[in-house]
């Protein structure tokens, strides 16, 4: 997921200041049956399910049977590219995968893809990412669609080159259901360190009241666990060094799984998506949906994780956010912005995640709709004291308790 600014009834309230972290209602419940809820949480997600959740759709119909990416023409460059390097960043960063409910009816809506990271902690087994990927509100929190992920799991490492997508002949949505629960469970080449469930989290004071992005404070971290694992993700993985009120303005190197930069089949496209012919197919060597050169126009697929690289502005606009130019797209919400990053090790500090799009280099929403074409600039949510107080929180909780 990734929001693009929203507008809707109204603006929303004034953020609290309140720094008390919200854990939401916990997805593998503490006690005797929490080994048994963890891997059930942990075996829903077949790779049929992983693949309707993380692979791109060119219909808009979100069941992952689009076609694979197709880099611009010009070559891809620091607004995004494939990360080739290797280093603590292939292990730390990965895909976050999302069953969501509507909040007000309990029923089942969508799957979803992020992006986390799992960043260095006292209890070894904390994730970072966007709020949004776990509770948000399209529209002003004075109404619109109400989302809130009831099942959710992180693939350190994802690698989507192997993963088979959904079969083009099945149209049937209940075909299509029982194809996904009859898959098998991901193999190593897929989810190379394992797939973790996600037990607890916590979102920011702000995001928790508003869910959106008038406010900013775009931040979840969460516990994972694993019920075959003898020691924690940090253990296995390592962990990214994390800090909070950091210098503003500074040189980032933001990573995320792009899965999708055209919405829906209506039309939407993101800044640097291609246009597409009435059966869906994209169109390349003309310029894009947004006008954008046609040596510029590209396509996603949520297989591969990118890296965009570029100063960083602040957010004019009354948010706490970093503002960048990039082209990644839906999927890489809750990616790492990452100061310092040294590309031989694939270490750096961790000092934000990747919230939203915005207007201008100046940041600022410009009341577009939803679903609107999005501008070439990505805000990052800025630790502070509220990301702080989050991270601190999860950092401190009790594993398996």
């Amino acid at each position: 997921m990734l929001l693009a600014a929203t507008a809707g009834g109204g603006l929303a309230p004034a953020a609290h200041a309140n720094t008390t972290p919200y854990e939401m209602t916990r997805m593998v419940p503490a006690g005797a049956g929490y080994q048994s809820a963890l891997r059930a949480e942990i075996n829903h997600w077949t790779t049929g399910r992983i693949a309707a959740a993380a692979l791109n759709d060119d219909t808009g119909n979100a069941i992952g049977r689009g076609s694979d990416a197709v880099p611009p023409a010009d070559g891809w460059n620091d607004l995004a590219a494939p990360w080739k390097g290797q280093g603590l960043i292939t292990r730390t960063a990965g895909k976050l995968l999302l069953r969501v409910n509507n909040a007000a009816t309990g029923q089942f809506d969508h799957l979803a893809a992020c992006t986390a990271t799992v960043a260095q902690s006292a209890n070894r087994s904390v994730a970072v990412t966007a709020g949004h990927c776990f509770r948000e509100q399209l529209g002003s929190n004075l109404g619109g669609p109400n989302h809130i992920a009831v099942n959710a799991v992180f693939i350190p490492g994802f690698d989507g080159t192997h993963l088979t997508r959904i079969p083009a002949n099945l149209t049937d949505p209940q075909a299509i259901n029982d194809y996904v629960q009859n898959t098998p469970l991901p193999s190593p080449d897929i989810a190379p360190y394992g797939v973790w469930g996600v037990t607890r989290v916590w979102l920011t004071n702000t995001w928790a009241w508003n869910k959106n992005n008038f406010s900013g404070n775009d931040m979840a971290a969460f516990l994972v666990d694993n019920p075959d694992a003898t020691a924690p993700i940090q253990d296995i993985t390592g962990g990214q060094a994390i800090a909070f009120d950091h210098p503003r303005g500074q040189f980032v190197t933001a990573f995320g799984y792009p899965t999708f930069n055209r919405v829906s089949s209506s039309g939407s496209a993101q800044w640097y998506a291609p246009q597409y012919d009435g059966n869906n197919l994209p169109l390349f060597g003309v310029p894009g949906a947004n006008g954008v050169p046609a040596g510029q126009v590209r396509t996603y697929d949520g297989r591969t994780l990118f890296a965009s690289r570029g100063a960083t502005t602040l957010d004019t606009g009354g948010n706490v956010d970093d503002i960048m130019p990039m082209a990644q797209a839906q999927g890489s919400s809750g990616g790492p912005w990452l100061d310092t990053f040294a590309p031989a090790t694939g270490t750096g500090t961790l000092i934000g995640v990747m919230s939203h799009f915005v207007s201008s280099s100046s940041g600022g929403f410009g009341f577009d709709q939803i679903w609107n074409p999005a501008r070439p600039y990505m805000a990052g949510t800025h630790f502070a004291d509220q990301e702080r107080a989050v991270y601190q929180t999860a950092s401190a909780a009790t594993p398996r308790a």
